[in-house]
């Protein structure tokens, strides 16, 4: 259920750069076999409220199976376990066996909370974003805040953890959700992001000053500026980027230009339409879109 260090051997050439960007022409958007791949289907925010709710207990026979796979390497959880994303018992499993954990339902309890909110975080919450087995997380962001529904805005909290909070975070997909409504739209001006207490405590996990070294980010399905992208210029080196997917497979990856975008221009924004990136790397000179810096 887990699978070696030969199987990520990087590719020799441009052409195998571009043909293992893509499984069978979906977009592989991390730099990792396709069983550890997140699904691209849009998700609308409904689909969170699929899964029952559960009783802690319900999840030990679970916790118990995972902590007897000693050859583990990774484990995908793709469940929404409201009210827990994790349960606490498949955390501790998970990090007995030391195996890498891919979250692609990723959220922050307090920080999907009115603005207003000031709750302390949950520790479920604050254990799952500092454990050292988080490799790869899918983050779901609402475009537009709603009454009727919990909003994530969750930036400041993976800042927090790519600069050294999680450890072994190396890829982050940003997910935009359909969240708008009516009501939703007529309170927007009035639920600032501004607001938004810090998730972390104050202690010494993260260095607030630190940049971390992602190997993957992904923003697909949100306009793209230099205004959305700055302040993960910020925070990141994206010097260490090396995944790329867009949503149409080029002939072939050399065919772009140095500094043209991957998108396509909005003339009334001057932005991008959603798209991840290929950022060059020392041993491969493919071109991508890379913001100024």
């Amino acid at each position: 259920m887990g699978y070696t260090n030969d199987t990520l051997d990087e590719p020799e050439t441009d052409e195998d750069v571009t043909d293992q960007n893509y499984l069978g022409g979906t977009p592989k958007l991390f730099d990792m076999p396709e069983f550890l791949q997140p699904q691209t289907k849009p998700m609308g925010y409904r689909d969170r409220g699929l899964m029952p709710r559960l009783d802690p207990e319900a999840w030990d026979s679970p916790a118990i199976f995972i902590a007897n796979l000693p050859g583990l390497k990774d484990l995908v959880w793709n469940v929404w376990a409201h009210p827990n994303q994790m349960p606490s018992c498949i955390l501790a499993a998970v990090h007995a066996l030391g195996c890498r954990l891919h979250m692609h339902t990723f959220s922050i309890r307090n920080l999907r909370q009115d603005p207003e909110n000031h709750d302390e975080p949950h520790p479920d919450d604050l254990a799952l974003a500092t454990s050292p087995s988080l490799h790869s997380i899918v983050a779901h962001r609402s475009n537009f805040a709603s009454p009727t529904a919990t909003d994530d805005y969750p930036h400041k909290a993976i800042f927090q953890m790519m600069a050294g909070a999680a450890p072994r975070l190396a890829h982050v997909w940003m997910r935009s959700v359909d969240t708008l409504d009516a009501r939703g739209l007529q309170e927007t001006t009035t639920l600032t992001r501004s607001s938004l207490v810090e998730f972390f405590p104050v202690t010494e996990v993260a260095d607030q000053g630190a940049r971390g070294s992602l190997k993957g980010l992904v923003m697909r399905e949100m306009a793209l500026n230099y205004t959305s992208i700055d302040p993960w210029i910020h925070h990141t080196d994206f010097a260490n980027l090396v995944r790329r997917a867009s949503s149409k497979k080029p002939k072939r990856a050399s065919t772009q230009r140095p500094g043209n975008s991957c998108g396509r221009r909005r003339p009334e924004t001057g932005g991008t339409t959603g798209r991840a990136f290929l950022f060059p790397t020392s041993r491969h000179k493919t071109s991508g879109w890379i913001p100024h810096q």
